[in-house]
Parts: structure tokens; C-alpha cells; sequence
């Protein structure tokens, strides 16, 4: 599972059950987040609020507005779960 430098979730609760890696800052694009994904053999990208504040590259798919997460289009390579 592959996420962004949230501190408001509870990754703890779930360590027996999943992998967690953090998506590096200097990730430019959907598709660089992608590949760094299966490199990490992540199944799953948490998306949140914070981390979509910290990172440009969700900018196209994604908008924030007072903490609420609305998706604009459908990034490539996803599906919603």
C-alpha cells in the first residue's frame, strides 16, 4: 500500500495485514507514481486530503476544498476501491 506523509492515518491498526511505503516528494506525475507503485509492488494508493494539499501531481485529477476530496476525472491506470 503506497501513501502519501499523512500522519492522520492509522497505518499501526494494519501493519499485520499490509505493506505500507510513502510516496516520495519528488514525484513529478501520475505516471512516475505509477511505476514507483509496481516497482514497491504496491496494490493500493491511498489518496487523503493531505496528501493531496503536498503533492502537485494529483493536481489534474483531483481538487480539495475545505477537506473535502472531490475527483475531476479518473487518473490512468486506477480504479476506485
Amino acid at each position: 500500500m503506497l501513501f502519501g506523509s499523512s500522519h492522520a492515518l492509522p497505518l499501526w491498526k494494519y501493519t499485520d495485514s499490509f505493506d505500507f511505503y510513502t510516496m516520495p516528494s519528488d514525484i513529478a506525475d501520475w505516471e512516475e507514481l505509477l511505476q514507483y507503485a509496481q516497482e514497491k509492488n504496491a496494490r493500493y494508493v491511498i489518496v487523503d486530503f493531505e496528501t493531496l494539499l503536498s503533492r502537485a501531481l494529483t493536481g489534474r485529477y483531483f481538487e480539495v476544498d475545505q477537506r473535502q476530496v472531490q475527483m475531476t476525472q479518473m487518473p490512468p491506470g486506477s480504479a476506485l476501491a
